[in-house]
């Protein structure tokens, strides 16, 4: 079975996944199946599409956003339907939605080592669930913050609005 599996949000990226060779499904990802409101730029191509979020980002770039529904899926369903994993690692770096994601990959995180996740310090991310949630839901989870990366990079340390957090 493939070890390494890849979801990203925005369709415009699936030319360039496909061409790196690593296994993706183009998707939302939540804490339940459905469909969403899904707050994009206008000019979303998939090397401008950061920032594209469920919760819409508290930034000039996104004063004139496009709204479109959204179909949701869990990654456990994911990693289910695609029967990938076991996986080491989990990378979730979802711009606010992070807590939704991790509820909808119990399973899956049952056999995850480490989990990597961006971790607001602010309110990014109009609605996003704070920072003591995600450090709550992961303890819940059976993780604890054992890293904080980025934190030393000189660019980031007058305006830091989120960190990366290893949970292990």
């Amino acid at each position: 079975m493939p070890r390494c599996q890849g979801v990203e949000g925005n369709d415009k990226c699936q030319g360039e996944l496909a061409a790196k060779g690593i296994p993706f499904e183009i998707s939302l990802v939540g804490r339940a199946e459905g469909n969403v409101t899904y707050h994009r730029r206008k000019d979303s191509t998939c090397a401008a599409s950061t920032g594209n979020s469920v919760f819409k980002e508290n930034t000039h770039i996104f004063s004139e956003d496009e709204v479109v529904e959204a179909r949701v899926r869990t990654i456990d369903n994911i990693v289910s339907a695609r029967q990938v994993g076991p996986f080491q690692l989990m990378k979730v770096d979802i711009q606010g939605s992070e807590v939704p994601a991790l509820l909808g990959a119990r399973r899956t995180l049952e056999t995850v080592e480490v989990v990597m996740t961006e971790a607001p310090v602010m309110n990014y991310n109009q609605g996003s669930p704070p920072f003591t949630v995600l450090t709550s839901v992961l303890n819940h989870l059976g993780f604890e913050i054992f890293d904080i990366a980025d934190m030393a990079s000189p660019l980031k340390v007058l305006s830091i609005a989120t960190y990366n957090l290893d949970y292990k």
